[in-house]
């Protein structure tokens, strides 16, 4: 399947002939033998529970896509990105395309979770901030939990976004998450100077149990 990072997918929930759930794809689109998607899981969830035991490697699943229009500009402005939990799924995918390419724009990923369980991927992205020094990650934890070590940024994703980007005229934002994540983001980008008609968002809204 060709699609562009940012994009998403509907798969049919297993069993059943009408149900159907969007997730993004969150791999490299220049990976032909593989399609990565992050799901989170929902207690009762009618696709996330098969993921519980019901779908084993082989299993088929029918896919229709690629859909939707939340991709990186082609630009020379630097990129602010806020993903919130599953929302990194189409935040990476576009990480592994600008370090397939060649990227020299700056780039700084707001990365947000309640827990530090519910903060996956993050030495995969630590290893790219080592690795690509226009990369920039903070890491943030809404409700860390006691006893658990953490030095990363404590409070909303958003919180956090604008006490650490005070001045965002000029940048290009991409946004992923929930819509309450995602509008409170774009509130703080605009106070800072970015323009809305530079900010691109995928909200993430359940589409049912």
């Amino acid at each position: 399947m060709r699609f562009t990072a940012g994009q998403y997918v509907e798969i049919a929930v297993p069993g059943t002939d009408s149900e159907w759930r969007s997730y993004s794809m969150s791999s490299d689109p220049a990976d032909r033998g593989a399609l990565e998607i992050i799901v989170k899981r929902i207690p009762g969830g009618r696709f996330s529970s098969a993921l519980d035991g019901r779908l084993r490697c082989g299993d088929r699943l029918r896919l229709r896509g690629p859909m939707g229009q939340f991709a990186v500009r082609l630009s020379h402005r630097p990129m602010v990105m806020v993903a919130g939990g599953s929302g990194i799924g189409p935040i990476r995918a576009m990480l592994w395309e600008l370090v397939r390419t060649g990227n020299v724009r700056p780039v700084h990923l707001f990365y947000g979770a309640r827990r530090r369980s519910d903060l996956f991927l993050l030495e995969e992205l630590r290893a790219v901030e080592h690795d690509h020094r226009w990369f920039q990650l903070t890491p943030t934890l809404s409700e860390p939990a006691p006893g658990v070590a953490w030095d990363g940024e404590v409070g909303l994703v958003t919180d956090v976004l604008a006490r650490e980007l005070p001045h965002a005229r000029g940048t290009e934002a991409y946004l992923c998450g929930s819509p309450g994540m995602i509008d409170a983001a774009i509130r703080v980008l605009i106070a800072a100077g970015c323009k809305d008609k530079q900010i691109y968002f995928d909200r993430f809204v359940p589409s049912g149990p």
